[in-house]
């Protein structure tokens, strides 16, 4: 089913407590999740988008100055 979300859903360091590259999940929008990770981390596969929905991943350390 589609349609406007509620609220966006966050993964972030509470509820990923203990993660290594702290990981973070967010709906920017209804087509649109956001994935990223601040560290070292081995991308063997990467899905740009599914069913809809464009995924763009980033890793945040890079763009720390």
């Amino acid at each position: 089913m589609r349609g406007p979300t509620p609220h966006p859903y966050v993964l972030d360091n509470n509820a990923n407590a203990g993660g290594t590259i702290n990981l973070k999940m967010k709906w920017l929008d209804s087509s649109h999740l956001e994935v990223t990770y601040d560290g070292h981390a081995d991308l063997d596969f990467e899905v740009a988008g599914y069913g809809g929905v464009d995924i763009s991943v980033r890793n945040v350390s890079r763009e720390k100055t």
